[in-house]
Formats: structure tokens, C-alpha cells, sequence
């Protein structure tokens, strides 16, 4: 299988007031390493309600106990708030991490994070802690991690601040002759490949892009461009054979081959 890479235009950023920005993490998906007990589930830190809380098992590995939101976007991270429960447990949380992936992280020690604040902790009964980034992270995935050993994770609510970045660098790897099966947000007709990159890459929602060899046309050669939401939690993964088309994903995105 061939690939090679495009590096798109270069991401500049400034620290912002969490006042002028937006939770992006509401209602969003999440997702947990364990659960205990099977009813503190991951989305309830981010279902709105301060009263119901997420809570993992414990894990004998520093790190492996962790939760983390898809923000179904890339976006500036500029702070994280985090509320803890209302009853016990004052040092949960004071050897937590908060980082930021571009790509799904699906183990404990992930490549490629960006470390938006650590320690988190400690955090007292029922209070809420602002978190502001070291430096505002382009990102989509927020992660929760606790790095110490023969602990768990639980806390009751999470928000993350951000906005739309104004400038992104994106790393797109090409694979020729295969198209992505992924949530298609919309279909335009480009003038080359760089043009598609840079719609997805004004597009938050954007994760890959699918390009139809060229065609020639009375104006010159154009590409079909396909603007896709993919490999994102609940969202497709997968590229099937067609020599018609290349995939280009973000990163070293990973997919399922068939």
C-alpha cells in the first residue's frame, strides 16, 4: 500500500479569556477505560447535570485508568473545567492529567499527546476547578488520565473551552486507490488536491478527505472533493480498494482495511 504526506499551512495561536469561548464537550461522546459498577458511564460527565458522575475501576498500570470526550472537531483547547463529587473523595484527582490527542487514543500510552495541564488535582468535595492550558492545543480528543497506581478515576463534570481555530496545521497522509467509508459532510468540485485539504481543514468537523482522480474540463482539471466526519467515536473507520479515488486522513489516522 502506498502513502505520503502534505503538511498544510501553520498553526499560530493566543491565549483567550474561557469567558469568550464555548464548551465544546457537551453532550459530545465519551468514552472510559473501565466502569464501576456499570452505571457512573463516561457520558455522564458531559450530559449537562452536575449530580451524575463517571468512575472507573482501579488499575494496578499509572495512566490506564482514564476518560476521554471527542469533540467531533478540531479545536483551539484553551481550558478544561473539572467538578468533583459532591461526597468523599478529596485526592482522587491530584494525580490526574489532562491532554489533548488530534487522534483517537485507544491505549494507555498513546503517541503523539499534548500535555494541556498536569497535576489536576486536588480538588475538594463538590468543587469546581478551571484548568487553563499551559498554551491553547489544537485538538480533538480531551483525556482525563490518572497516573498513579492502584487508583481509579472519578470526578462528576467536565467542560472544555475552545473555539475554532483560525489557523491549523494538519499532517494528511495519502493512500492511492482507496476511498474512505465515512459520514460524507459535503461533496464539491476542487481545482487540485490542495484546495480539498484546505476545505477540510477550515471545516472542524473535517477528519478525511476522499479525492477523485482529476478530470479534464473546459476550465482546466478539477477533482472531485469529499469532505468526511471519520474515525471519530461511532463513526465509520474503514477504506475499501478503488482506483479511482485516494484517501487522504489526518495524521497517521488509523483505519480498517478491507
Amino acid at each position: 500500500m502506498w502513502t505520503d504526506c502534505l503538511l498544510m499551512v501553520a498553526f499560530t495561536s493566543v491565549l483567550v479569556s474561557s469567558s469568550s469561548l464555548t464548551d465544546v464537550a457537551l453532550k459530545k461522546p465519551a468514552v472510559q477505560s473501565s466502569t464501576y459498577n456499570t452505571i457512573p458511564t463516561a457520558e455522564k460527565v458531559v450530559d449537562g447535570n452536575r449530580g451524575t458522575c463517571q468512575h472507573t475501576l482501579k488499575s494496578n498500570l499509572a495512566g490506564c485508568q482514564w476518560w476521554y470526550v471527542d469533540l467531533q472537531g478540531y479545536y483551539e483547547i484553551s481550558s478544561v473545567e473539572i467538578t468533583n463529587r459532591v461526597a468523599c473523595c478529596l485526592n482522587t484527582l491530584a494525580d490526574a492529567h489532562i491532554e489533548v490527542f488530534l487522534l483517537r487514543p485507544k491505549t494507555c500510552y498513546p503517541e503523539k499527546v499534548y500535555n494541556c495541564r498536569w497535576p489536576v488535582g486536588p480538588i475538594k468535595v463538590n468543587e469546581t476547578k478551571h484548568l487553563q492550558c499551559y498554551q491553547p492545543i489544537v485538538g480533538r480528543y480531551v483525556r482525563v488520565s490518572m497516573y498513579k497506581s492502584g487508583s481509579f478515576l472519578n470526578f462528576c463534570d467536565a467542560k472544555v473551552f475552545a473555539r475554532v481555530p483560525a489557523f491549523a496545521s494538519r499532517l494528511y497522509v495519502r493512500t492511492k486507490g482507496r476511498k474512505a467509508e465515512g459520514v460524507m459532510l459535503r461533496e464539491m468540485t476542487s481545482r487540485n488536491v490542495v484546495e480539498c485539504l484546505g476545505w477540510c481543514n477550515a471545516d472542524p468537523a473535517c477528519s478525511a478527505v476522499n479525492i477523485r482522480v482529476p478530470t479534464w474540463t473546459a476550465k482546466g482539471w478539477s477533482h472531485v472533493c469529499q469532505l468526511l466526519a471519520f474515525g471519530g467515536v461511532g463513526q465509520p473507520d474503514t477504506t475499501v480498494p478503488d482506483p479511482d479515488w485516494d484517501f487522504h486522513g489526518v495524521g497517521d489516522v488509523q483505519t480498517s482495511i478491507v
